[in-house]
């Protein structure tokens, strides 16, 4: 089980259900069936995709 974050209702994992948290969807979506990543993103963050899938694009190094 996750901790909720401070101030808000939900975890990380669930954080995009709260519309007011400053959160955004990683703008990832998968070929082979069309999902969108369900990673959330700050919103004052100016990028469009999760760690992970900036990790797979080589946008930043590989742990």
């Amino acid at each position: 089980e996750q901790k909720r974050i401070n101030g808000y209702a939900f975890c990380i994992r669930h954080i995009l259900e709260d519309k007011s948290a400053p959160f955004k969807q990683c703008a990832h979506v998968a070929r082979y069936n069309k999902q969108k990543c369900t990673n959330p993103i700050p919103s004052n963050e100016n990028r469009e995709f999760c760690n992970s899938h900036m990790q797979v694009a080589g946008m930043l190094p590989k742990k």
